[in-house]
């Protein structure tokens, strides 16, 4: 069976916009991302919307930064491992 098949556009999309953040950009706009990414502004709007509602993402003003449900992955992440 081919990956394709099961391979989901809009999530590859909401997954590629919070890898845009870094340690060396932790703040974006919405122009920003666009152009960094490619991808139209009303589509980036409603995937950064879908990401704030479930506080994956924040936003001040005019600027988007992540959210605590990140913190919340990486604390699952970190217990799996065996130190």
């Amino acid at each position: 069976m081919s990956d394709e098949k099961y391979h989901q556009q809009n999530l590859a999309r909401a997954l590629q916009v919070l890898f845009v953040f870094s340690a060396e950009k932790q703040d974006w706009s919405l122009d920003d991302i666009a152009a960094e990414l490619r991808l139209s502004k009303t589509s980036l709007l409603r995937i950064l919307r879908t990401l704030e509602r479930a506080r994956f993402v924040l936003r001040r003003e005019q600027l988007y930064r992540l959210g605590p449900r990140v913190l919340d992955l990486a604390k699952v992440y970190l217990g799996t491992l065996s130190v």
